[in-house]
């Protein structure tokens, strides 16, 4: 049996014994995500995919939220990817979500959780976003850390009103995976209802490297009118030292997003990004854009024609895709 096969198997053990004691556990909650697409390559800078055609199931979440008496809860998720569509390796579920919840730890609304869980890094800017099943967001696209991480963190208030709230996290940097070795990626975030239509976000992480350390701040601030239109920038900088005093890294990067609800059922979607990188021997900027129109036939369900503009390299054309993408919440 192939390793895909032994996680497969794994995942429908788990979510088998998870399943079992729901009758008794009527406050149990499932829920799940799907998104795919009909995706068209227009140019790239790789002949061999040059002009692809492909239908794609991109990513599917099932998500299990469960009760551990009156203190306690936590959630498992499962997650399979299509990774699978261009590099002919099938895809495998694994686990995008296992921890506990240590509710009210010592005060009403600070949560202590321990396991694999998001870090406190960009959840505000992807919330604001909603729109994750086009592209991530701006920082994770550029690769400073991962979806997930394991370790222990912290989220709750600051202050008796509840506009202001913090998260921190230590973790092990390994996106899900086992420890190897004895450095931990350090995260911190504060975000805050500025007015009822502005929200503001700051935060700061820190990680050993070979040789040295990567430090990263970025600020988040975001302007909405209920449900008929949001706006946003995202800026991030980090420095990146992985050996003497001349080889440093630096990398800053500016995303403006934003969508506008043009009736009921309809809404147009527009992004920019541009990312910079120094070494000391070259730099680079790339640039990110993307358009879609989003058509809602029903409050979970989105159907997003939308085309993105991929400018990594100079010396290389572009990536341009066109891509009819569904999403549901379900």
């Amino acid at each position: 049996m192939s390793p895909a096969s032994h996680r497969l198997v794994a995942v429908l053990i788990c979510l088998l014994i998870l399943a079992l004691p729901v009758q008794a556990q009527d406050n149990w909650k499932f829920s799940g995500q799907f998104f795919g697409d009909v995706q068209t390559t227009l140019q790239t800078s790789s002949p061999i995919q040059s002009r692809t055609n492909a239908f794609q199931i991109r990513r599917v979440f099932f998500t299990a939220d469960f009760p551990v008496g009156d203190t306690f809860d936590g959630r498992i998720r499962v997650e399979s990817t299509g990774k699978n569509t261009l590099d002919g390796v099938r895809s495998a579920p694994f686990l995008k979500d296992a921890y506990l919840r240590w509710k009210n730890v010592f005060a009403d609304g600070h949560h202590l959780v321990f396991g694999l869980s998001a870090p406190p890094m960009w959840q505000v800017s992807q919330r604001f976003w909603s729109y994750r099943a086009l592209a991530r967001t701006i920082q994770h696209r550029a690769g400073l850390a991962g979806p997930r991480d394991t370790g222990i963190a912290l989220h709750g208030p600051l202050g008796s009103s509840g506009t202001t709230r913090y998260g921190v996290m230590i973790g092990n940097d390994a996106i899900g995976m086992g420890e190897t070795n004895t450095a931990k990626h350090v995260y911190a975030e504060i975000d805050k209802d500025i007015t009822p239509q502005v929200i503001g976000a700051a935060g700061l992480d820190y990680k050993p490297l070979p040789g040295g350390h990567a430090l990263n701040g970025h600020v988040f601030l975001g302007w909405h009118n209920s449900k008929k239109r949001r706006v946003a920038t995202e800026i991030f900088y980090t420095r990146m030292q992985t050996g003497g005093i001349d080889e440093n890294i630096t990398m800053f990067g500016t995303s403006i997003f934003g969508w506008q609800q043009l009736s009921e059922h309809t809404r147009v979607i527009l992004r920019a990004d541009q990312t910079r990188i120094n070494d000391p021997v070259d730099a680079a900027t790339s640039l990110f854009l993307l358009a879609g129109f989003s058509y809602l036939p029903e409050d979970n369900v989105q159907i997003i024609p939308n085309i993105g503009y991929d400018d990594r390299d100079p010396f290389e054309q572009p990536e341009i895709v066109a891509r009819l993408t569904l999403y549901a919440l379900f």
